[in-house]
């Protein structure tokens, strides 16, 4: 699906996911679309993630991720791709080491995208590199997959990767990221129906 007509058609579902809706608009009008997605943009730039369910909706698949030191969703940067969908496949597939072609989309199987959301990530260092504070420009998608997939996480991501029960994701301090993040986990729970 086209990003600026599902720009067009979509309707926030929260002040806070308004509030990124409006900055993601912004953000596009501010870019030409070649900057969108790349990284050479140090002010932001377009990722796509995605939480991953089990068949039962009972339990999210999370890798322990190396540089946040926390259990979060899989995704990556969209490193010119504006087909965020496949983006977003390909990095789950690269991540946990499950064939892309197993995840079944959830929300909606019309590419669809269940939130969008502005993330501030800190100044860090990758592959050797300081890379400066900026902002990811995150497009979600929510996924199903069979939790009998054998898993292979990639180490210099994650050092670990689990299925986590949901309520005890939302409710044990050894799962807890920052508040933003669990916002944000939580509106794209919600919004699939299920209570937390």
């Amino acid at each position: 699906m086209n990003l600026c007509s599902l720009l067009s058609n979509y309707k926030p579902y929260d002040q806070h996911e308004k509030a990124d809706f409006d900055s993601f608009n912004q953000f596009f009008k501010l870019f030409d679309k070649d900057m969108w997605a790349v990284r050479d943009n140090k002010i932001g730039h377009l990722t796509a993630s995605a939480l991953i369910l089990n068949k039962d909706r009972t339990k999210m698949l999370m890798g322990y991720h190396n540089i946040y030191k926390s259990w979060s969703w899989f995704g990556g940067h969209a490193d010119g791709d504006l087909n965020l969908y496949n983006v977003c496949l390909k990095e789950l597939e690269e991540e946990t080491g499950i064939n892309k072609n197993k995840f079944k989309q959830i929300y909606n199987n019309d590419e669809q995208v269940i939130d969008f959301s502005v993330i501030a990530v800190g100044l860090h260092s990758k592959k050797g590199q300081i890379v400066s504070e900026h902002l990811h420009y995150n497009v979600s998608y929510l996924f199903e997959v069979d939790e009998q997939e054998p898993l292979n996480y990639r180490d210099d991501e994650h050092s670990g990767i689990a299925w986590i029960n949901i309520n005890d994701f939302f409710n044990k301090s050894e799962y807890k990221d920052t508040e933003i993040i669990m916002n944000i986990y939580k509106r794209i729970i919600e919004k699939s129906g299920i209570k937390v």
